[in-house]
């Protein structure tokens, strides 16, 4: 059974520009001869789907 503790907490964990998957992610599009790599941040956008993209 999940707490209302265990949602804060899993909302603590929110990605940032610094965040190893997000820049795994960046590096892989690059590897695979991506080009003009934008990640838009959608944090402030409390209806978005994601936090990047």
């Amino acid at each position: 059974m999940k707490t209302v503790t265990d949602a804060k907490a899993k909302q603590k964990t929110r990605l940032t520009t610094n965040s190893k998957i997000i820049k795994t992610i960046i590096a892989a599009i690059q590897e695979k001869k991506g080009t003009e790599v934008i990640s838009l941040n959608l944090k402030k956008i409390p209806e978005a789907v994601a936090d990047f993209l």
